[in-house]
């Protein structure tokens, strides 16, 4: 099978091969005839995209609708839509998550009479789904590096008028596993005017493991120290559970809630603290099917159990452009209110920032 598309390649290295409707029929047949056969030697990756071209080497990833795919003969890797591959079909074996959170180890193949469907091929059975369904595939077996996502944004604001300075530094670290996820950040933001400083910082880590049916349990410790608010250092420990309400090619809609345990320290004469149990609420929402645009914003609640009347929120949105593989040009805002602070301090604190990054 290998020789066949080496013999339609062009001699000029990278692009991609494009095939008149006729010709795009029957290599379509040659190769379904090669891959129901079976049996023998395995040979690369194959796929058609809707507008007639043919790729073979390896699938390197599906994630956010965006499928990476590597040939022999160009230098980087392909990114093509998802929604743009006519059909697939590999001699690996692929990790392969839908919509519905099930998962499967298996060979892919295509749909047959389904003309907008792929096949799975596992050990034991064959599964049917529509290429819309499916939203992530991986290699059956990632290496560390794989499983590994980095990230780490700058930003520097600087305002002649009220002679303002704003430095930003944004970073995150997370991994990846089989039936779990573990994830880190820091965002800290420092303004100065003349010889004024003030800053706001706030780092987290979160687990997620998965359950059942597009559910997930979860824990996080989030800490936050605002100038503006008064608060020298804010320390919340939460667990609970959450579903994937939608989960596409398009978009995620994650929404969840449980309980939070919130430790607080003032600054000022008084040095205030207090510590208090919490109810968690929240939703986050993530949307790439823009290109190389993607949006993902957080919502959490905290409705207080052990001080009445009182209820903390937490907001932030953050829009990305991709403008370069890896590097990316991010706007985001993040707002804290809280109902009832200590004495005469801020209801809330927000942050505007523009930072330039580059993430894995």
């Amino acid at each position: 099978m290998d020789s066949i598309f080496r013999e339609q390649r062009p001699s000029n290295t990278g692009k991609i091969i494009r095939m008149s409707f006729t010709k795009r029929y029957y290599y379509t047949l040659i190769l379904l005839s090669f891959y129901w056969t079976a049996g023998l030697a395995q040979g690369p990756d194959s796929l058609f995209t809707k507008s007639g071209e043919l790729l073979t080497g390896e699938i390197q990833s599906l994630n956010r609708a965006i499928l990476v795919f590597e040939t022999s003969y160009s230098d980087s890797d392909f990114r093509i839509d998802w929604e743009e591959v006519e059909w697939i079909s590999t001699e690996g074996k692929y990790k392969i998550f839908d919509t519905e959170g099930a998962q499967y180890i298996g060979k892919l193949g295509p749909g047959g009479d389904c003309t907008d469907c792929l096949v799975i091929y596992t050990s034991h059975d064959t599964i049917t789904r529509k290429f819309a369904d499916i939203v992530v595939i991986t290699e059956a077996q990632e290496s560390f590096k794989d499983r590994l996502k980095l990230g780490i944004h700058l930003g520097y604001n600087y305002t002649k008028a009220s002679r303002t300075q704003q430095i930003t530094t944004r970073s995150s670290v997370g991994y990846i596993g089989d039936k779990w996820d573990i994830s880190s950040a820091l965002n800290a933001y420092d303004t100065r005017l003349d010889s004024t400083s003030t800053s706001r910082n706030d780092a987290n880590i979160n687990l997620r493991v998965s359950l059942r049916n597009n559910w997930y349990g979860f824990g996080n410790i989030n800490w936050l120290s605002s100038d503006e608010q008064e608060l020298d250092l804010r320390t919340t420990a939460s667990t609970g559970v959450g579903n994937f309400v939608v989960r596409n090619s398009d978009s995620y809609l994650y929404l969840f809630g449980g309980l939070t345990f919130n430790n607080e320290d003032f600054l000022g004469e008084d040095g205030v603290e207090s510590q208090s149990f919490e109810g968690l609420l929240g939703g986050q929402l993530e949307l790439f099917g823009f290109s190389d645009i993607s949006l993902d914003s957080k919502l959490y609640a905290y409705p207080s159990i052990t001080e009445k009347s009182r209820i903390r929120t937490t907001f932030s949105v953050d829009l990305k452009w991709e403008f370069i593989s890896d590097f990316e040009l991010m706007a985001g805002f993040s707002l804290n209110y809280d109902s009832k602070p200590p004495g005469d301090t801020e209801k809330s604190d927000y942050v505007l920032s523009l930072t330039l990054g580059w993430s894995l």
